[in-house]
């Protein structure tokens, strides 16, 4: 094509056109944004988002840059390196302020109306749907023979048959079994005649009938498991088996090596945890001896509360010194599970249900005990569910950009995400996100957060 305008010998002689062809080549001419000249310009796509590999919008992308993708087939936009932090977790402020874990739920506190809290020294077992519980002594003053039965499902309670006597229990001791359709107790508080006895009480009936245990001692440490072929009693260091249907005691089995008050079934065996040396031993009943386990627990485990596993896979106890609970499996051995970071007298059971992994706690001490902060009231029954993310510091959303400063005060706390461990920050420690989703922050257990602070990126 040629221009064959008068007085002007090419396209550059124009006056609304650039005044040089150099470095213009393989561009082309248009009209400009003004609307009021020609200018050279590359061939094609006119902005950014016009691009096929690139995002359709700027909506939502306001001070972001574009970066190659992880796929590196496009471009996309990303937060830019502008940051200005934001506090998004303080220890001191915490809910709750002391402890890693929440360890069992404040509300409902279920107390047995009518029960004026005093389910003292008591018993606590569950079977089934429920939780029965009943007893004891108040103190030095009162007998309680009250025996209440809760169906978690519900919330509901239930007034039993009494207990036939003034019967109380210890509550550190495993003192409770169940077998075909009956509870079994030993009453084991203060003095004759309302110690020293095995209660029998049938559930179908509703009904109690008692029988003599083999020692006439007012015997605190104390471990019962129903197993298949009879109640395996341990008191102090003496053994013997009772059988369900002559009610007759075996006479004196293999003395255990120590004395016992944390132990109970695992299996169809029972298992015991030494009061001094705190080693962990099993009965060989074909051997009629007791088996070292090679299992020791922490100094003190000895000393906490009783346990009832309906399914008869595992023993848990607590330390009262650290307030720390432990769960035993034989596999395992004694494993730290949580803190108790309550300011309250500790429980007197714990118990599960078959096919649960939530506890159960039952407070059979407190009540009128003023020294703590929160007092639970003798029969009220908590739960710790493992599965409610009780054990969540902080659950926060991140995305990819994000930078992370993180104060622990010297405490391991332990990011995670869908699951896997990502990485542990101890004292000040910085993170760029690099994965978007959303991250749980928690401590390692037993450890207080009330300094820990944790801070996320603010970007523009």
């Amino acid at each position: 094509m040629s221009l064959l305008i008068k007085g002007v010998a090419n396209f550059i002689s124009l006056t609304d056109t650039p005044a040089s062809y150099a470095g213009q080549k393989t561009k082309v001419p248009q009209v400009s944004d003004a609307e009021d000249a020609l200018e050279f310009t590359a061939p094609g796509a006119k902005n950014f988002l016009a691009l096929t590999d690139t995002p359709a919008s700027y909506d939502g992308q306001a001070t972001r840059v574009p970066q190659v993708n992880a796929g590196e087939d496009a471009l996309e936009f990303i937060a830019a390196a502008r940051f200005t932090k934001t506090k998004i977790f303080d220890g001191a402020t915490a809910e709750p302020p002391t402890r890693y874990l929440k360890p069992l739920t404040i509300f409902p506190n279920h107390t047995p109306s009518g029960s004026g809290g005093r389910l003292q020294r008591i018993f606590a077992i569950c079977v089934g749907d429920y939780i029965y519980v009943g007893g004891g002594r108040f103190y030095e003053i009162v007998y309680n023979k009250q025996v209440w039965r809760y169906k978690p499902a519900t919330g509901e309670w239930a007034r039993m048959a009494n207990l036939p006597d003034n019967y109380g229990f210890y509550q550190q001791n495993n003192v409770a079994g169940h077998h075909d359709g009956k509870i079994y107790l030993y009453a084991n508080y203060k003095a004759a005649p309302y110690c020293t006895k095995v209660l029998e009480y049938n559930i179908a009936g509703n009904s109690w009938t008692v029988y003599d245990a083999f020692s006439t001692n007012a015997l605190h440490k104390t471990v019962l498991a129903c197993l298949s072929d009879g109640l395996y009693l341990c008191l102090d260091q003496h053994l013997q088996i009772w059988d369900y249907t002559a009610h007759t005691w075996s006479g004196e089995k293999a003395a255990p090596p120590d004395e016992f008050e944390v132990g109970g079934r695992i299996g169809d065996d029972i298992y015991c945890l030494g009061r001094t040396n705190v080693k962990t031993y099993k009965y060989n009943k074909g051997g009629n001896s007791w088996d070292d386990q090679t299992q020791d627990a922490p100094v003190g485990l000895h000393f906490g509360c009783a346990c009832y596993v309906e399914d008869a896979d595992e023993i848990w106890a607590y330390y009262k010194a650290g307030r720390v609970c432990y769960k035993y499996t034989t596999t395992g051995g004694w494993v730290s599970q949580f803190t108790y970071g309550r300011d309250s007298a500790q429980w007197d059971w714990f118990l599960q249900f078959s096919g649960e992994t939530k506890l159960y706690a039952v407070f059979g001490i407190g009540g009128l005990e003023t020294i703590y902060e929160d007092n639970v009231y003798s029969g009220s029954i908590h739960t710790y569910d493992p599965d409610s993310l009780n054990w969540e510091l902080l659950g926060v959303d991140l995305t990819q950009g994000d930078f992370m400063v993180i104060d622990t005060g010297d405490v391991p706390v332990l990011v995670e995400k869908d699951g896997v461990l990502k990485w542990t920050a101890t004292g000040l420690a910085t993170f760029f996100i690099m994965e978007p989703g959303r991250y749980l922050f928690t401590l390692s257990k037993d450890y207080t957060y009330a300094n820990t602070k944790i801070w996320k990126s603010v970007w523009g």
